[in-house]
């Protein structure tokens, strides 16, 4: 009889519907809904109370009705030839909004129908007012098999939905989070990202990897930036991002990538690796197949992308560990004095499996930290063209400022290829020929 005695007693003090009174026996009688609990309660008070009308049971009764808006004890009153005047209360900890479940179900689906999906989880939001009056409720009656609304609405709602479409809840990573808001019972939809990978190839400079915005007016027009927002008039994630956000139906995108060239500098040879993250995307099964081509068009020859191909969120983690690739770079340097024939001998001679020391080059220094970073050189290569002039190959590990590995910035990086040989040095071009892929053997 403690269940019964504690429940009458939480309803006089407090108005509570099925799932509330319900939830606060939660542990008790498996196959149950907590709706079903509290309304198997309600009826076994009621039975009670109607067979002692004449020695209290009135007053349980209504307390039934009006704080349990329990139908059955207003009949069992009137039956009695009891006057009832009173009107059942709301629900003191959800304010009746869990019996509007079944509309937040078909709001769900609605939604649902729109996109594509295979797999879905449930998760409540906003329930913190909610779940504080819960828990109050339950401690201070002494209450220890009471769960949450957050478990009953994920719970019934998951069931539901899965039962409607034969589509089963996934816990790691769903396609798509349906976000139940109890104090509005509201659903939204929380999408997960789709994945592409593939290569990229810059073949023109002046084109920044990622969105470039105006340092003036931080994306918002102005001026400085003929009203576009932007530094740079495009980019390789908008080339690409212009073709594969529609074919997504996506709201969005980011791009991820290992390394990224200066914007000056082409990416040429097999293309640099990344990963397209394409957000809040209504299509999941995207047809590539045309899509290299279109990007190709798109950007009028400037981007080309290859290999593109679907993958999972651990490709991103994976395609930005750039310490771990070596990058090769051509490019041309040029002197302030004459370089000798002992000049090129020095230096291809000296950074051959080198470290060098390399602290954040001064012309990054504003939007970067300012760290010092140990970088092995593989190979260097030079070779003349003029008396001031030289073509250079070099391999080094990911992440080194090629710039400054020929004009040492300063005494920033040490040793460079001025310090070698005592004179001024600096890049007038660079292209980056090629980045090794630790990743493809891992599975992308």
């Amino acid at each position: 009889m403690e269940i019964l005695d504690k429940s009458l007693q939480l309803l006089k003090e407090h108005p509570l519907c099925d799932h509330c009174l319900g939830r606060m026996f939660a542990r008790y009688g498996r196959g149950l809904k907590n709706e079903e609990r509290g309304a198997a309660i309600k009826a076994v008070l009621t039975m009670e109370a109607h067979k002692d009308i004449s020695s209290g049971g009135e007053e349980t009764l209504r307390v039934l009705w009006t704080n349990g808006a329990y139908g059955p004890a207003l009949k069992a009153l009137v039956f009695e030839g009891r006057e009832v005047s009173e009107q059942p209360k709301s629900c003191d900890v959800c304010g009746g909004v869990l019996d509007k479940l079944a509309d937040a179900v078909k709001d769900a689906l609605s939604q649902l129908s729109e996109i594509q999906w295979n797999t879905f989880l449930v998760a409540t939001v906003g329930a913190e007012s909610i779940m504080k009056k819960e828990e109050a409720l339950a401690v201070n009656n002494g209450l220890e098999g009471y769960e949450s609304i957050k478990w009953e609405i994920n719970r019934e709602v998951g069931k539901a939905i899965s039962a409607a479409t034969g589509k089963e809840v996934e816990l790691k990573s769903p396609d798509v989070i349906v976000e139940v808001h109890p104090l509005s019972m509201t659903v939204s939809l929380n999408i997960s990202p789709v994945y592409v990978y593939g290569r990229y190839l810059k073949l023109e400079r002046g084109i920044p990897q990622s969105k470039w915005l105006c340092s003036y007016c931080h994306g918002k027009g102005c001026p400085h930036c003929n009203f576009t927002g932007k530094k740079y008039p495009t980019s390789v994630e908008e080339e690409i991002a212009a073709v594969l956000v529609p074919l997504a139906k996506a709201e969005g995108e980011k791009i991820h990538a290992a390394g990224r060239e200066d914007v000056d500098a082409r990416m040429l040879g097999s293309g640099r690796p990344f990963v397209m993250e394409l957000l809040s995307p209504k299509i999941r099964q995207l047809d590539l197949s045309s899509a290299e081509e279109a990007i190709k068009e798109h950007s009028g020859g400037k981007v080309e992308v290859r290999g593109l191909k679907l993958v999972g969120k651990e490709a991103v983690s994976l395609v930005k560990g750039e310490e771990k690739s070596k990058k090769t770079y051509e490019g041309v340097i040029e002197s302030a004095e004459d370089i000798t024939d002992d000049d090129i001998s020095i230096l291809n001679s000296a950074f051959n499996g080198v470290e060098i020391i390399q602290r954040t080059p001064t012309r990054v220094s504003r939007r970067r930290a300012d760290l010092v970073r140990r970088k092995t050189i593989y190979e260097l290569k030079v070779e003349r063209v003029d008396s001031k002039t030289l073509k250079f190959l070099v391999k080094a590990e990911g992440g080194t400022y090629i710039k400054e590995l020929i004009s040492g910035d300063g005494g920033r990086t040490l040793p460079s290829l001025s310090s070698k040989i005592g004179k001024s040095l600096k890049c007038k071009l660079l292209d980056v020929m090629e980045v090794e892929d630790p990743f493809e053997s891992q599975g992308i």
